[in-house]
Parts: structure tokens; sequence; C-alpha cells
């Protein structure tokens, strides 16, 4: 692995971190980086790839169906849109 990509690689860790942070205070937990997973309302999502579009999406890893408020949609795309941004900038 060079050195650029293992430090392009962190740098897009630290970013995303401080950008949930900034953006979700404490609606959304951040339990890990890689790969990206979150918790809204004991729910727990998780990213997947897909190589076919180039594209970042959300998933459901585990929790009840009934804890999905409307609003974890919304939080999803806005999830998804930073990733699929962060993933195509150098």
């Amino acid at each position: 692995m060079s050195e650029y990509y293992f430090f392009n690689g962190v740098k897009k860790i630290f970013e995303i971190e401080k950008w949930f942070k900034r953006s979700f205070h404490e609606i959304v937990y951040l339990e890990h980086t890689a790969p990206v997973t979150f918790t809204i309302d004991k729910v727990t999502y998780t990213v997947r790839y897909t190589e076919e579009e180039n594209l970042i999406y959300t998933i459901k890893l585990y929790g009840n169906d009934c804890d999905i408020r409307s609003y974890h949609k919304t939080v999803r795309k806005r999830i998804e849109k930073f990733l699929n941004v962060l993933k195509d900038m150098e």
C-alpha cells in the first residue's frame, strides 16, 4: 500500500467522523468508519458499494422495523450523498 493511499484513507476517515459529529450531533451514532456503520433509534445501518454503478448506498444491518422512523430515509440519503462525494474526491 502506498503512503499516499494510506494517508488519503486516514484523511477520509477523519472527514467522516468530523462530518457525522457536525451534521447529526446526537441523532446518529457513528459505530464504525470502515465500513461506515451507524445507529439511529436502535436501528443499525451499514454501507454497501455497487461496482457496476460506482455507488455507495445504505442498508439496515439489524434492529426492529418498529423502531424505523420516517426521518431515517432522509438521514440515510444524506449520508449516502456525502459518502459518494467523498469517495470521488482525490
